[in-house]
């Protein structure tokens, strides 16, 4: 399913967006993610605390950033099944599809997760505003 509904202009910078975070993923370029990520976002982690405000995040990210550092990113997709875009905000639904081989084992381990996000239009460019995700 491709639904798509709202402001075509928007699907691609939304678009755009969606690469970005494709490609840092791949690279475990946490800074890139970062920028992608509004401010003023609120991140429901799956199994963990509400992250919320600019010093909560910078530290989130991070103890990504460090958590990643003995894996290898194999494969990582984003299947996006429907985008709304209602004027500054878009709303969308995902499949996340990723395996990592862990360095010091050896050991490759793939996930599928759902993903929501919220997104929101900041000074011309599309932020993840909310996102929440689970396995």
């Amino acid at each position: 399913m491709d639904a798509k509904t709202g402001d075509r202009e928007a699907f691609v910078e939304i678009e755009r967006l969606h690469q970005n975070d494709i490609a840092a993923s791949k690279r475990r370029d946490f800074d890139a993610l970062r920028a992608l990520v509004s401010d003023e976002a609120v991140i429901f982690p799956e199994g963990g605390n509400v992250v919320r405000g600019k010093p909560e995040i910078d530290r989130w990210f991070l103890a990504m950033k460090k958590s990643m550092e003995d894996y290898d990113v194999l494969a990582y997709s984003m299947e996006f099944e429907e985008i709304q875009v209602h004027g500054e905000y878009a709303f969308e639904w995902a499949y996340a599809r990723e395996s990592a081989r862990n360095r010091r084992t050896g050991e490759i381990e793939k996930g599928t997760s759902k993903l929501f996000r919220v997104l929101k239009r900041e000074e011309g460019q599309w932020k993840v505003y909310r996102t929440i995700w689970n396995q």
